[in-house]
């Protein structure tokens, strides 16, 4: 929670700058909304990474996604299999 009590919200997609074609840049890209037109920018450097119409942001992010590295690993609690981009290998789970 933050500080004023109310539940953190968190990005639906994680997508590492450094995935994407600058190594050492620690930023994450975001989708930043302008009306009807949407800049995928890093957080960090400001590069924008893609421009696109606001109504295709979901599809290019999912998109995005499917090209970071990712694996698939079973919950050793509850069985369940959990697919988790920007990792080759998990270590723990909470």
């Amino acid at each position: 929670m933050n500080t004023e009590g109310e539940p953190r919200e968190y990005p639906s997609h994680i997508l590492p700058h450094a995935e994407f074609g600058d190594p050492e840049c620690c930023g994450l890209f975001f989708p930043l909304l302008n009306g009807e037109h949407a800049d995928i920018i890093c957080n960090e450097c400001g590069k924008v990474y893609r421009s696109v119409p606001a109504a295709d942001v979901e599809k290019t992010l999912d998109e995005m996604e499917l090209e970071v590295a990712f694996c698939t690993e079973q919950c050793p609690h509850c069985g369940s299999v959990n697919v988790i981009g920007g990792f080759s290998e998990v270590f723990v789970f909470t």
